[in-house]
């Protein structure tokens, strides 16, 4: 071999020693890439294990709320239904209160419209009872007037019988006196 050829070999021999080493490098580029994308990748996955852990934990939290809430609204339904049959038996109550207060509140007009004829009845009773009393009063004035009256005739009387009495004994001492002197 020559130089040359010597040269030539080495130079391929170097040439392959750089592309073995320039794949090499490749190789280890690829190797670190890789390595990084594998860090960055576990960083996320750890990111996304601790992620899930909260969100593991928040859906226990909400799930804990939820069956809370639904306990409460079991008990509210429980309790709305209570109250809605109160309601109607109180609606019912209500319903029979009112047709009894209807009864009563007939029978007070009845009562009233009764009491109201009565009323008239005893106001006109009354104006007869005044008119009587006014006549009653009339006529006693009138009976007073009239003993008055009476009692002036009964004297009156008294005094013409009184001198009646007198008259007539005086008629019968002159009938004596005539007969004595007829005779």
């Amino acid at each position: 071999m020559g130089i040359n050829e010597g040269q030539e070999v080495r130079s391929r021999q170097q040439g392959t020693i750089y592309q073995q080493n320039g794949a090499l490098s490749k190789w280890e580029q690829e190797c670190f890439a890789q390595s990084s994308r594998i860090s960055v990748l576990e960083k996320e996955r750890n990111t996304l294990i601790d992620r899930t852990a909260s969100l593991n934990e928040q859906l226990h939290v909400r799930t804990q709320q939820c069956d809370d809430c639904g306990q409460r609204i079991h008990v509210a339904q429980s309790d709305i239904s209570k109250l809605k049959s109160t309601i109607h038996g109180l609606d019912i109550e209500i319903n029979n209160l009112e047709k009894a207060n209807s009864m009563l509140v007939e029978d007070q007009k009845h009562k009233l419209s009764k009491n109201s004829v009565e009323y008239n009845a005893a106001h006109e009773l009354t104006s007869n009872l005044q008119g009587m009393e006014a006549k009653y009063y009339s006529i006693e004035v009138d009976e007073r007037s009239k003993n008055t009256d009476l009692e002036a005739v009964n004297y009156s009387n008294q005094a013409l019988m009184d001198r009646n009495l007198d008259l007539k004994a005086e008629y019968e001492a002159l009938q004596k006196h005539s007969l004595l002197l007829t005779q």
